[in-house]
């Protein structure tokens, strides 16, 4: 993933990996909002991947920049440490970040 990166490719990359994980998934969903980008509804149950602005159905609401997302794909950058910086905001159930990182590996 580059800068140039559109809200449409991450949802396709995380849709991807989610496809791909033959475990079971823990239930929720997480509403991934990009800052400056845009949002997407991750239904892990479901194991569906969708844009929205909605975040009234989420069990978790994850805010972060696209720089920081590539920290996290890159491993450059932990859950734990984007949240102790404040680079990673989380409202809601913080095991699904986990989960998150998860799915956004290559």
């Amino acid at each position: 993933m580059t800068d140039s990166v559109s809200i449409n490719d991450i949802a396709f990359k995380i849709q991807e990996n989610i496809n791909g994980v033959d475990q079971v998934l823990p239930d929720g969903i997480i509403l991934l909002d990009l800052k400056n980008i845009g949002s997407l509804l991750i239904d892990l149950s479901r194991r569906k991947v969708s844009l929205t602005d909605d975040q009234s159905s989420a069990d978790a609401v994850v805010r972060l920049s696209l720089p920081t997302l590539l920290a996290l794909k890159s491993g450059s950058l932990t859950p734990a440490t984007g949240v102790m910086t404040q680079k990673i905001k989380v409202h809601g159930d913080l095991e699904l970040l986990a989960c998150l990182k998860r799915l956004m590996s290559p």
